[in-house]
């Protein structure tokens, strides 16, 4: 059970991780597409 509970927790976190990761991409794109 504990090690399921940390499997989820890392699961969600990578999540999370992967959204920011997403979000700070399109922020990129918007601003280079923004510059030129």
């Amino acid at each position: 059970m504990t090690f399921f509970n940390i499997l989820k927790i890392i699961y969600s976190k990578t999540k999370r991780d992967f959204i920011y990761e997403k979000i700070l991409i399109y922020n990129i794109i918007y601003a280079v597409g923004y510059v030129f």
